[in-house]
């Protein structure tokens, strides 16, 4: 139903934005540019379906996860269930990697309140491991349907919230981790819902997305 683009901070390009998706499908519908409950909305990298539910949250279908190497990108020779990356101090780190339209690394942490997460997130970021660099999540196991999550962004830094690091973050607590079927994301800029879909496995985000001003950008 509709193709965008998405850029970060830094001019970049990228393929995924779970939150950005959710404010399109929110902006559509209030400028009326459709009718629809239920929309398809393309990148250059994945078609997603956004549902507009009833009180302002908005529902994606992110689809499956993909962990072959090859496709994140990450540039090891075959695929394991975690890998392990040298950082600057000689510290090594290891983190799980896999794709939603856009690269992800999730490390596990005991408290996500206290990691450097500017430190850290920038070096995993941007290791030679990654040669598209990648998003880093950093989950806190709190039980079987609660996550804390911090996200080092790539092009942008930490962010409030991270759409498609959340669903990163929980597919791999639910491969490796034991996590159940409905999480709630515990983030810095409030809670988002993923789920596991009922038909197909695929991965389902809910969160808000709500109007807030309009305005006029002049060049």
């Amino acid at each position: 139903d509709f193709y965008y683009r998405i850029f970060n901070a830094d001019g970049t390009e990228i393929g995924q934005c779970g939150n950005g998706a959710r404010c399109l499908a929110r902006f559509v519908a209030h400028y009326g540019l459709t009718s629809k409950k239920t929309i398809n909305l393309a990148t250059k990298t994945t078609v997603i379906k956004a549902h507009l539910n009833q009180d302002q949250s908005v529902t994606l279908d992110m689809g499956l996860p993909n962990w072959q190497p090859r496709l994140i990108p990450l540039a090891v020779s075959q695929q394991q269930d975690f890998y392990t990356l040298t950082l600057a101090d000689n510290t090594p780190l290891k983190f799980h990697a896999l794709s939603l339209g856009n690269p992800h690394a999730v490390t596990i942490v005991v408290d996500v309140d206290t990691i450097q997460i500017d430190k850290l997130g920038v070096e995993i970021s941007e290791h030679i491991l990654f040669p598209q660099q990648t998003n880093a999540g950093f989950m806190q196991l709190i039980d079987e349907s609660n996550i804390k999550l911090r996200v080092y962004e790539r092009g942008c830094g930490e962010t409030m919230a991270c759409g498609s690091g959340a669903v990163a973050a929980v597919a791999v607590g639910m491969k490796f981790y034991s996590l159940g079927k409905c999480i709630q994301v515990h983030v810095p800029g409030g809670e988002l819902i993923v789920e596991l879909s009922g038909t197909n496995n695929s991965l389902l985000l809910t969160g808000s997305a709500v109007f807030v001003y309009e305005g006029e950008l002049f060049t």
